[in-house]
């Protein structure tokens, strides 16, 4: 049985998706074929999937697969006609995966977005296929990987988000936001402490987040924290509440189990395991920075010029912190958690 995913993915090429999906090559899309789907369904070349695709009408003729809108764009597609959706920005560029085809027979296919529309490249792919200076080396329900020399770059499942400037949970001052392996709900309260919106947990929120982004916080949070989340504005106050009861996300190398039970480190830099979860950039950079091993890991947000310990935090980059006792000075890096040997 065959898989097809879509998140905002264009629709043309979400139709061209499935007739690759299935083998049918004998098809016409209407040019008033507009907009976007979101859904999750099996396919076959059988019959025509109107699940996947509402107010969206086919016809077969002599063999030919005739594809006709029947609605007008709803309003999720009206907002991206507007020029008021963007991609999420990822390894520092605009890109998603927009849609995923899981085949019984042949290998997975994937809908690759690169900049934003209505300028963006968009792009069907198979593993092995390059993409720029990058192959295609996995795909999956959760995305793709692009393999680049040593690099290893994660583009995920996603939606579109609000263009800068749209979005009514921007951070102030924050013009750019890098998360590895971040505890979710050290994440809300780092926002907290840059100026941005206030968030309250309404329940226990677990899991972790990895990612990059613009100002958008809740485009990053909904994307990334794999556990549905439910967002009401209330006094000034986002309440935040997770919907169902999917598991929390766990770190990319290391599952939640590893952390419970110790089988997780951080890298050991001048002679503590510490390293950097995450980073806001821009007028006021902050940082979440972690001592000690799980479970037993110790968290504090810093600032450039505030104290750790007998150091002074010199500079945050993109890179992580770089800590300075006035005679040495060395790098805490923003990276991932990774098993222990």
């Amino acid at each position: 049985m065959n898989r097809l995913i879509f998140r905002d993915a264009p629709l043309r090429t979400a139709l061209e998706l499935y007739f690759r999906t299935v083998g049918i090559k004998n098809y016409v899309i209407d040019n008033r074929v507009l907009g976007l789907v979101t859904a999750t369904g099996s396919v076959t070349g059988e019959a025509f999937p109107t699940a996947l695709f509402p107010g969206i009408v086919c016809k077969i003729e002599n063999g030919v697969w005739l594809i006709q809108e029947a609605t007008q764009p709803d309003e999720r597609s009206r907002a991206l006609l507007l020029n008021k959706l963007a991609c999420p920005i990822f390894f520092g560029e605009p890109r998603r995966v927009a849609g995923v085809a899981l085949r019984s027979q042949g290998s997975p296919l994937a809908i690759v977005e690169h900049g934003s529309p209505p300028d963006s490249e968009i792009r069907v792919v198979a593993r092995g296929d390059h993409f720029g200076e990058a192959q295609v080396s996995a795909i999956t329900e959760k995305g793709l990987v692009l393999a680049e020399r040593a690099q290893r770059l994660e583009i995920p499942l996603a939606g579109l988000v609000p263009r800068p400037g749209g979005s009514p949970l921007a951070i102030p001052g924050v013009e750019r936001a890098v998360f590895s392996d971040a505890p979710l709900a050290s994440v809300l309260e780092l926002i907290l402490k840059s100026g941005g919106p206030h968030f309250k947990l309404d329940s226990p929120l677990e899991g972790y987040i990895s990612g990059e982004t613009g100002t958008s916080v809740v485009s990053l949070l909904m994307r990334s924290a794999n556990t549905p989340l439910n967002y009401t504005k209330e006094n000034g106050i986002w309440h935040v509440t997770k919907r169902g009861n999917t598991p929390p996300a766990a770190p990319r190398f290391v599952s939640l189990e590893d952390i419970q039970q110790g089988r997780a480190q951080l890298p050991v830099i001048f002679g503590a395991p510490r390293r950097v979860a995450a980073v806001l950039l821009g007028e006021k950079p902050l940082a979440l920075l972690e001592t000690g091993n799980p479970p037993q890991t110790k968290r504090q947000t810093v600032t450039e010029g505030d104290t750790y310990e007998s150091f002074r935090v010199e500079k945050i980059t993109r890179e992580g912190i770089v800590l300075n006792d006035g005679t040495r000075r060395f790098l805490v890096p923003l990276t991932p958690l990774s098993p222990k040997p």
